[in-house]
């Protein structure tokens, strides 16, 4: 079973991180935490989705977004039923990490 480190929220609530970009975008700029799984990855074959709580709060992020809704959409119908679209990572420190 693969091992996610989960932030904590206000509301004492876990969230998984993902960063939905390719490797190279991760590897150049990422915050302490997130997991890259890029939105071509999302699929039930993947241990690493298939390995998560789909009652987990999970948000997604990327660049600007588009590619975070579309990883924000497969996941609801692979049945994840937490997942938000946090858009990138200023948007994601200001609003969950701050």
């Amino acid at each position: 079973m693969l091992e996610f480190k989960l932030h904590m929220d206000t509301k004492t609530n876990q969230i998984l991180f993902i960063d939905v970009r390719g490797e190279s975008e991760y590897k150049l700029s990422h915050f302490l935490g997130a997991v890259n799984i890029s939105v071509g990855q999302i699929s039930e074959d993947n241990p690493k989705i298939s390995s998560l709580d789909k009652n987990a709060k999970i948000v997604v992020y990327c660049v600007a977004g588009g590619r975070a809704q579309q990883a924000k959409l497969k996941l609801e119908k692979l049945g994840f039923t937490n997942v938000e679209n946090g858009i990138n990572q200023q948007e994601v420190t200001e609003r969950y990490l701050l």
